[in-house]
């Protein structure tokens, strides 16, 4: 009988979580600020509270870095080189939604700063609720207040003025798949050594080498950020026909840019 309790205590507190997390909405998702040296500019995000009581918010940051696939880590607010949480300035850091009301929260970012580099942090929508001196946690980060469900924005920096290019498509080669011999992966890093992101897509090619005939393969699309090498797979599909053939990635970062290319180092051989 205790066990049953304990399971049905364990239950309630997941499904209460579960249904926390479907209270509130936030649109946009992400916010990117134009804005060069000493500019002031402001957007706005919408949080819609759907639960049936009114529900305390507040606004708190961190930033992000990434591995060589593309993860994300989250590390504290204002740790990075590249962070501008210090820009940011919400007209409210803590409100109050009525019940299935939406309010509307202004959002500025100000460069202070002699800065044409890109920029970013998150910033989190956070439900709270008022804490008692007994009940406080001592290392809260907002003090009197127990925070909950978050969701988080992803705030991007980007000056107006055009800043030189410098991302560049290197390594192409196949990867050691020991475990399935029938499956061919091959990748490629883009390596972003300039100031501002850029939204990328990267093609493959196999080029028939007894007729010149080409394979295009479906385009890898990702964002890639700078100071940051970033690792693209690409599973060869099984449909390519028995031949010799010439692989080539082909890195697309923009309608102005030239596309930049690297090629596999070897023949590609398809045996069927």
């Amino acid at each position: 009988m205790k066990i049953l309790k304990i399971l049905i205590i364990l239950l309630g507190i997941f499904f209460t979580n579960v249904s926390l997390s479907q209270d509130f909405e936030v649109s946009p998702a992400s916010l990117i600020f134009k804005a060069d040296p000493f500019e002031n500019t402001k957007q706005f995000i919408n949080i819609t509270n759907h639960s049936n009581k009114a529900t305390m918010f507040s606004i708190t940051y961190s930033d992000f870095i990434f591995n060589e696939d593309g993860n994300v880590e989250v590390v504290a607010a204002n740790s990075t080189e590249n962070t501008c949480s210090k820009w940011i300035t919400p007209d409210n850091d803590v409100f109050e939604i009525k019940p299935n009301e939406t309010f509307r929260l202004s959002v500025n970012l100000l460069v202070p700063e002699e800065d044409y580099k890109a920029r970013w942090t998150y910033m989190y929508v956070q439900t709270s609720q008022e804490q008692t001196a007994f009940s406080a946690d001592k290392d809260a980060r907002a003090a009197g207040v127990n925070l909950s469900a978050r969701i988080a924005i992803e705030v991007i920096r980007k000056p107006k003025t055009q800043q030189p290019t410098n991302i560049e498509i290197v390594n192409l080669r196949e990867e050691e798949n020991p475990e399935n011999q029938n499956s061919r992966t091959f990748s490629v890093f883009i390596d972003n050594q300039g100031s501002d992101i850029h939204e990328c897509n990267v093609l493959f090619i196999a080029s028939n080498l007894s007729n010149a005939e080409e394979h295009e393969f479906d385009r890898i699309k990702f964002k890639s950020f700078p100071g940051y090498k970033r690792k693209i797979t690409f599973s060869l599909p099984n449909t390519l026909p028995s031949g010799e053939y010439s692989l080539v990635a082909l890195l697309d970062y923009g309608e102005k840019s030239t596309l930049k290319g690297a090629r596999l180092n070897k023949k590609l051989i398809i045996n069927k």
